[in-house]
Order: C-alpha cells, then sequence, then structure tokens
C-alpha cells in the first residue's frame, strides 16, 4: 500500500508536477490551486512537495507567492522520502538565494534542519559548490551543529571531497560567467569558452572563514587534509600527465603529448599567460583562449588547474595542521581528536578505525612526492615520524615501491642508512621490504619484465645505500634480504624468463623474414644485369647505390636483432641479469628490427624508382609521400608505444650513476 501511494500521486497530480517543473505564467494558477487545496501532498516517487521542485528548478518568485497564500506556510517544512526539507533542495540545486531567503523568512527554522544522513542546508550548499548559497546560509547559521553531518564529515570535507578548489571566469564576447570549478563545469550553454582568469574557490574560502575546521576529522579519522591525499588524482604526480605515470598508459604518444601540452601551453593558475595587464589581448593569452575551445586542450587545462589549486589548498591545510600534528599541544582543544601510532601504543584506542591517520604517511603511501615534498622541507623533524607497525617513511615509499619519494629523500639527503637500520613490529628492515614482493605492484610498470627489472633496481638503491650489518640482518622469520627477495620474487622470476624467451622468439622470427627479403632483393635487383658483362644494368646509377646501401644496412639490423634476441634468449635468467643485461639486449633487439624494417621498406621504395626510371606522375609521387609521412609517423609512435617502457627504466638506471644534484635536477625533469 505504501508503494502504491506515490504511483497514485503522480497520476492525480501530474499536472502540478509539470507545473512545478515548468514554472511558467500559466503555470501559476495551476499551482496557487493544488497548493491552497493539497500543499503536503507528494507529486513524484521521491515524495517531493511542489516546494521541493520549486527550489529544484529555481522558481523564486512563485515561492514567494505560495508562501504569501497562507500563515503559518504549509508544506514548507514538510520532508521526502529522504528526510529533505525544500529549503535542502534549495541549498543542493543552489540556482537561486532568493528562494532560500523566501523560506527563511516564512520559516527560520529550516536553516538547522537536517535530512536522514543529518545532513544540514549549509552542509549540502558546500558539498555541491554553490558559493553565494552557501554564503548566505552560513550568515544566517548560528550554530556549530549544523557544520557536521552524521558520520562526522564537516563543511570543509564535503568542499573537499567535491573537489571546489578554485573558481574560473570564464569569458565570451561580453559575457562573463563565474563558475565554480568541477570537473563538468568546461562548458556554457553546451559550448565550450575561454578562460580569462582563475581565483580560490569555496574549500578556501570555508578554511579562511572557519580555521577550526581544519584539525576536525570524521569517524573514520579523516581531517580535510586526509581527504585531499586520499585521491592521487588530485596531483599531478597520480596522473598521466607526470612522467612516471606514462608506462601505464593505454597508448604512450598520446600521453606524451598530452604532458607537453600540459606543460607548455598553460600557464600558472591565477593568470592567462603574457601581458599580466590584459593577458588576454598577448599573443600567449589569446593562443590559450584558441586551444581551450577544443574538448581535448580543455580538459588539460581544467586538470592543470585542479593539481595546482589542490596544491596551494595541501600547503595551506599543512601549515595550519602543523601546531598539533608535529609539534605537540599547541592549546588548541582537542578533545575530539584521536592520534595513532607508536608513541600511543599503548592507549585505550575503542575502535581502531577512529584512529587519525597522517596525510605524511597516506602521501607517501600513494607516492603523491609534492605533498611529501611539501611536509618535509616545511618540518623536517616530520621524518623522524612512525606508523603504528613502527614504519618509517622510508619503509613505507620502499614497501609501496614508490620510488620518487625515494629519490626525493636522496637528493634532500635525508639520512636513509640511518632509516634503513630500523626495523618495524615484524622486525623488517627498510632492506627486507625491498626484497619482498607485495601486492602493490607500481602503476608505472608495464609487464612483467619491466617490473621484474624495477624490481631488481630498486632492491639495489637500497642495498647501495645501507650499511653492511643491514644484509645479513634477518627478521623475526629469520629471514634475511636476500632470502626473502629469492622465495618472493620466484614466481614474478618464472614468468619474466617466459615472456622473454617468447618475445625473443617472436622477434627472431620476423628479423629472419625480413633478411630473407632483403637477401632475396640483393640478388633480384631491379633493372637486371647486363648480358655481355654480367653486372648490374643500372650499376653506375646513384639511386642503384642507395639501393645497396639500404639493403645492406636493413640486413645489419637484422642480424644485430638476432644476435641480441638469441643472446637474450640463451641468458641465465638471474635475479641480477635483469638489472641491466635483459632490458638493454631486448631494447637493442627491439630497436634493431624497427630499424630493419625502415630500411627495408626505404629499399623497396628505391627498386620501384629504379624500375621506371624515375618516370612517375607528379599526383602518385605526392600521394606516395603524404601516405609515407602518416605510414612513419604510425610506424614511429607504435614504435615508442613498445619500447618506452624499457627506455624508461633504463634512462632512471643511467640518472644513478650521476651525482646527487645532477639526480636532483633529472628526476625533477622527468616528475
Amino acid at each position: 500500500m505504501a508503494e502504491s501511494a506515490p504511483d497514485d500521486s503522480i497520476n492525480k497530480y501530474g499536472a502540478a508536477y509539470k507545473a512545478a517543473v515548468r514554472g511558467g505564467t500559466q503555470d501559476r494558477v495551476t499551482l496557487k490551486e493544488f497548493h491552497i487545496r493539497e500543499p503536503t501532498s507528494p507529486i513524484d516517487l521521491s515524495g517531493n512537495r511542489i516546494f521541493h521542485l520549486l527550489a529544484l528548478h529555481g522558481h523564486s518568485e512563485i515561492v514567494t507567492e505560495l508562501l504569501d497564500l497562507s500563515s503559518p506556510p504549509h508544506g514548507l517544512s514538510t520532508r521526502n522520502l529522504k528526510g529533505d526539507t525544500s529549503l535542502h533542495e534549495a541549498a543542493r540545486f543552489g540556482k537561486k538565494v532568493a528562494t532560500a531567503e523566501a523560506m527563511l523568512c516564512k520559516d527560520g527554522s529550516l536553516i538547522s534542519a537536517r535530512n536522514q544522513l543529518g545532513e544540514s542546508p549549509l552542509y549540502l550548499a558546500a558539498a555541491y559548490g554553490h558559493r553565494d548559497m552557501f554564503h548566505f546560509l552560513a550568515e544566517k547559521q548560528f550554530s556549530k551543529n549544523e557544520w557536521r553531518r552524521n558520520d562526522g564529515c564537516t563543511i570543509l570535507h564535503a568542499a573537499v571531497m567535491g573537489e571546489y578548489y578554485c573558481i574560473y571566469m570564464f569569458s565570451k564576447f561580453k559575457y562573463v560567467f563565474i563558475i565554480e570549478f568541477t570537473l563538468h563545469d568546461l562548458h556554457s550553454n553546451g559550448k565550450l569558452i575561454s578562460c580569462a582568469s582563475s581565483q580560490p574557490g569555496l574549500a578556501f574560502e570555508i578554511v579562511n572563514k572557519y580555521p577550526d575546521l581544519i584539525s576536525k576529522h570524521d569517524q573514520m579519522g579523516n581531517t580535510a587534509l586526509n581527504l585531499l591525499v586520499q585521491s592521487p588524482s588530485t596531483f599531478r604526480s597520480g596522473t598521466i600527465y607526470s612522467c612516471r605515470m606514462l608506462c601505464s598508459s593505454a597508448f604512450i604518444p598520446q600521453d606524451m603529448a598530452a604532458i607537453i601540452i600540459y606543460i607548455w601551453f598553460f600557464g600558472e593558475v591565477g593568470r592567462c599567460p603574457g601581458d599580466p595587464e590584459n593577458p588576454g589581448d598577448s599573443i600567449p593569452g589569446k593562443l590559450t583562449r584558441f586551444l581551450i575551445r577544443c574538448p581535448l586542450f580543455a580538459k588539460i587545462y581544467d586538470a592543470k588547474q585542479k593539481h595546482q589549486f589542490a596544491m596551494k589548498l595541501a600547503k595551506c591545510l599543512i601549515k595550519r595542521e602543523k601546531k598539533w600534528r608535529y609539534h605537540g599541544d599547541s592549546g588548541e582543544d582537542r578533545s575530539d581528536i584521536r592520534i595513532s601510532g607508536p608513541l600511543l601504543e599503548n592507549a585505550n584506542m575503542s575502535n581502531e578505525k577512529n584512529r587519525i591517520k597522517d596525510p605524511l604517511f597516506q602521501a607517501t603511501k600513494l607516492g603523491i612526492v609534492e605533498v611529501v615534498a611539501n611536509i618535509l622541507e616545511d618540518f623536517p623533524g616530520a621524518i623522524a615520524m612512525l606508523d603504528e607497525n613502527c614504519k618509517n617513511i622510508l619503509h613505507l615509499a620502499v614497501e609501496h615501491r614508490q620510488f620518487e619519494v625515494f629519490e626525493f629523500m636522496k637528493t634532500k639527503k635525508f639520512p636513509i642508512a640511518t632509516m634503513v637500520l630500523e626495523v618495524d613490529k615484524n622486525g623488517n628492515t627498510a632492506l627486507h621490504l625491498a626484497a619482498k614482493l607485495g601486492d602493490h605492484r607500481p602503476k608505472n610498470v608495464a609487464g612483467v619484465i619491466e617490473q621484474m627489472s624495477w624490481e631488481v633496481l630498486f632492491f639495489q638503491l637500497i642495498k647501495d645505500h645501507s650499511m653492511p650489518q643491514v644484509f645479513s640482518q634477518q627478521n623475526n622469520k629469520g629471514q634475511t634480504a636476500e632470502e626473502v627477495f629469492d622465495k618472493t620474487h620466484k614466481n614474478l622470476l618464472g614468468m619474466a624468463e617466459k615472456w622473454t624467451k617468447e618475445t625473443t622468439n617472436t622477434l627472431m622470427i620476423i628479423s629472419v623474414l625480413i633478411a630473407t627479403i632483403n637477401v632475396t632483393g640483393a640478388f633480384t635487383i631491379p633493372g637486371g644485369y647486363n648480358q655481355d658483362s654480367g653486372y648490374p644494368i643500372h650499376l653506375n646509377n646513384v639511386d642503384f647505390s642507395l639501393f645497396m646501401v639500404y639493403l645492406v644496412t636493413a640486413l645489419i639490423f637484422c642480424i644485430l636483432t638476432l644476435g641480441a634476441s638469441i643472446s637474450a634468449h640463451l641468458s641465465r635468467f638471474q635475479k641480477d641479469d635483469f638489472y641491466i643485461s635483459l632490458p638493454l639486449k631486448i631494447l637493442i633487439a627491439k630497436t634493431s628490427l624497427f630499424y630493419s624494417l625502415v630500411f627495408t621498406v626505404m629499399s623497396i621504395a628505391q627498386g620501384v624508382v629504379l624500375e621506371t626510371n624515375g618516370d612517375i606522375p607528379f599526383l602518385f609521387i605526392v600521394a606516395a609521400i603524404g601516405g609515407t609521412c602518416i605510414i612513419w609517423f604510425l610506424t614511429i609512435a607504435i614504435y615508442v608505444d613498445i619500447t618506452f617502457p624499457l627506455y624508461h627504466y633504463l634512462t632512471h638506471l643511467f640518472i644513478q650513476l650521476l651525482p646527487y644534484s645532477w639526480q636532483a635536477k633529472l628526476n625533477s625533469f622527468f616528475r
């Protein structure tokens, strides 16, 4: 019976529902008649009343007219099935502040009404990023109880979860629109419009207006900074716009182009590049406006603004949290804060999930090197912090295979050798954790051979920064780091061996086929032989010399491919072979095969020129050149997509041989 009631309401009050959605002049009569007759009746399946729908669609004038029909107003405080009042809907959709103002003038108690999740209208305005609505409701709000919902999330949590970091001012012709930043706010009326400027958004405004909320945590122990750090895609290091993530790309050349656009075409947040007084009229500003009209470029611009403002917000939150996070008691009220870790391991914690999470540990585990760098540069003493498992940040970076975090610590000359010596509650040093193959496979690893190579490299790097006594040190299971590595990497080593042999077999077969084509072409030359002398007819022709050069070069690369493939195929497949030997051999084999294919095609094209004596129609030449350029472009793109993971690995391996000052610059470049 309860389920049939809403269905009957839709049939019976369909006219009122449509009128509330449209909100036209003719609809006002229908709405007034319905409101006088049945002000509290639901008109849709969600249990919404007329005021809910009017607030949803922003018909503030009709709301005012209906409110004047009765005193006190009927149906205004009635809730739908989710427990939302009409003011909740006005705050959620935020179309007109006048709607909320009219409602509060009639019933001021709506400001403190909560739905089933414990959300107040103020919370919903923050959760959906409606700045004007939020500030209007904040002026009417006198109780801090409406800052939170049932799970402990505050209005600052809501703004951070919604990613409302900045405001963009988009301009088109003579019109200016101020839009709260979200991933979907790049279009106006279905058409993309260009950016004039950007500025901090609602999350920053809440931080400045209610600084006490920075240290507040929800039932899961998350502060706003914790929520910000929990999303790696909020920062550049966790997206495709970071060079370290290229290997996880579906098509690497495409993301390479995106990174170039990200870095070189769009300037810093808060301004378009060019003339600071009138940036839109400068050449860089016009270029930015032109590019951002394309959805692909707009997506990249959107991401850059998001990353830079998120980092600014993170810095702001870090500085505000430092008093209680890293320097102990500051005189602030911390009655609702619970801190976990070895320093308080004897404390009586009623619920494990309520423990406050440290953003430094979170950022380290997720590889958000920007946040880690900011915390450690501002508060170097945080390097000594331990988590609940007695692990320092080096342990966590190693365990989660966050290479960039380790590189940052190394180039900043933190005491890595001392940190490696420290053990967690299981007796593992950082070298043990580097040796253990866990469930934390890096996203920037393409295949099994790359994964095995990175595992060996990481283990070797930690080993190079360890004191000799660490090599023989045993954990609580009586295992040294070498023993842990051999045991946990046994299956991966077997898969890498199988993959290598299958790959080298394929490379050898293809190289032999290409070599056969070139050998055949060398003895069946274009134009044939002179029957009197036995020499090729085109022997003295420059085109014939080029033809032979291409053939011989292709054969040389085929032999090089064959040699490198055989050498890799017959390797011992010990872990040290994956450090440099096998990756280098496979890269040489793939690269040589690529060049052998290139020179084979060039020799075929040169053979066509010899056969026709250069007498080729002009249109055919133009079409051939155009087609060749397209084919070469696609071929190079495919080659880059196939070989980049190995180049990426060998580049980082080479960087490790350089001085620390050079390493810092190169790592910053490749980041």
